[in-house]
């Protein structure tokens, strides 16, 4: 080994050893050419430029992956606030229906004060329909945890997508770092 690549830090040295040993793979293309070392640093760079287009092509592809699962949470929430809305409106008219009804009962509850048996059997009557809206408030509770679940979900994924940026920037800037470093050929003892 030279003795300047010896004197690399560990991470790149390493990054440099492994773009020598990939170049030397195609040593039987190279040995007999009079400008191996400008072949040998083309290879690094095909290389490397290989190896960018192949992170590209995963980006794209988490990106997609992302949108689809933004435009699905869109398209749920939608749908979501939409069924909310249409079981709150019949709720709501059943409820003003049970109002109204509560209300006519009440006035005939005022003429039959001396009948108490009759009074009991009236309120009852509201307590089974006040069950209804109980069971709708279960309800809107479970739809909203259900939304924090998926709420939840789309954080982890940009969560997950900004540390797939930084992993990749982190690798583009070691990618110039090579670009600027030169590689000597690897010379053939015969």
């Amino acid at each position: 080994m030279e003795a300047w690549r010896t004197k690399l830090p560990g991470d790149i040295k390493t990054h440099l050893e492994a773009q020598i040993k990939e170049a030397t793979r195609f040593r039987n293309i190279y040995s007999n050419e009079k400008n191996a070392q400008n072949i040998q640093s083309w290879l690094a760079v095909a290389n490397l430029s290989k190896g960018i287009f192949d992170l590209n092509l995963k980006t794209k592809f988490l990106e997609k992956a992302l949108k689809d699962i933004s435009d699905l949470n869109k398209v749920t929430a939608e749908k979501l606030a939409e069924v909310i809305k249409i079981d709150f409106q019949k709720e709501i008219n059943n409820t003003f229906n049970q109002i109204s009804d509560i209300n006519a009962r009440l006035k005939l509850l005022n003429l039959l004060e001396k009948d108490s048996t009759s009074m009991k059997e009236r309120l009852i009557e509201l307590t089974e329909k006040a069950k209804p809206i109980e069971k709708l408030m279960q309800e809107i509770e479970d739809i909203k945890k259900t939304r924090a679940v998926v709420l939840e979900r789309v954080k982890e994924l940009e969560s997950k997508s900004s540390s797939y940026e930084k992993l990749i920037n982190a690798q583009a800037k070691e990618i110039e770092k090579l670009k600027k470093s030169k590689i000597k050929a690897v010379k053939r003892k015969r």
